[in-house]
């Protein structure tokens, strides 16, 4: 997908199949019971700094500040294809006083008119959220267009994995994947109990569910699957603590 020429990036495009064993599942991050919430909206929280392709990174990270917050909600990633751009975009469908809401990295917080059942992403809940944010995406301005289209068409890949990672509200790792004579940055986390994640600022986030304790592994397949063609993989500190300052 042409990022420069669509509505929106195509930012975290799943890889379909990242891992061999894998199945491209996006696990629920449960928000516990007991608060109730006034405010008409939940609310946006726009991230501080935005990665290129990084919907799903701001999306977890996003649901992590959503569940401190606000308990009494619930909250999950959703990645939905948009069949007029044909690409793939994550984000955040949670419950707010009743009814389903969706939260993207670059729209806000959007209102689906639709209620609660159950806390659980169905396929028509699934089906209501694609259709919203395609509805809401085809009615950007072209200046709105274009002030998201700019992010990541120059980046240093070293930077944008190490400012993901600082987005994130979990540890992450990076590794340096060597490929034809250079080395790429990848960023290496754990969304949830079971699955495993792999940022690549060129391509997005690959998710997977695999019980693998492996990392280093797990980043070479993916890497491969990317198109890499991978001759070794090193976990990498050094580059990370300088580009955030630590």
């Amino acid at each position: 997908m042409n990022s420069t020429a669509s509505l929106l990036p195509r930012c975290a495009r799943r890889v379909a199949h990242a891992v061999a064993l894998a199945l491209m599942i996006t696990p629920s991050l449960p928000l516990a019971s007991g608060q109730t919430n006034e405010t008409a909206a939940p609310p946006h929280q726009p991230d501080a700094v935005h990665v290129p392709e990084g919907c799903y990174i701001s999306t977890v990270a996003y649901l992590g500040r959503f569940a401190v917050e606000f308990p009494g909600e619930w909250g999950a990633p959703f990645t939905a294809f948009l069949a007029s751009n044909r690409w793939h975009h994550t984000v955040a469908l949670v419950t707010w006083r009743g009814e389903w809401w969706l939260r993207d990295e670059f729209l806000g917080a959007i209102r689906m008119n639709l209620p609660v059942a159950s806390r659980a992403v169905t396929a028509p809940v699934a089906r209501h959220a694609e259709a919203t944010l395609g509805r809401v995406a085809s009615q950007l301005s072209r200046a709105q267009r274009a002030r998201i289209a700019v992010i990541g068409r120059r980046f240093d890949a070293t930077h944008e994995v190490a400012k993901a990672a600082k987005l994130l509200p979990f540890p992450g790792e990076v590794f340096l994947v060597s490929s034809h004579g250079r080395e790429i940055p990848l960023l290496f986390f754990r969304p949830a109990p079971g699955c495993i994640a792999v940022y690549d600022p060129h391509f997005g986030t690959a998710v997977a569910e695999t019980t693998t304790g492996n990392s280093a592994k797990v980043v070479e397949v993916v890497a491969e699957r990317l198109g890499y063609k991978v001759t070794s993989v090193r976990p990498e500190t050094r580059h990370l603590i300088a580009a955030i300052g630590r």
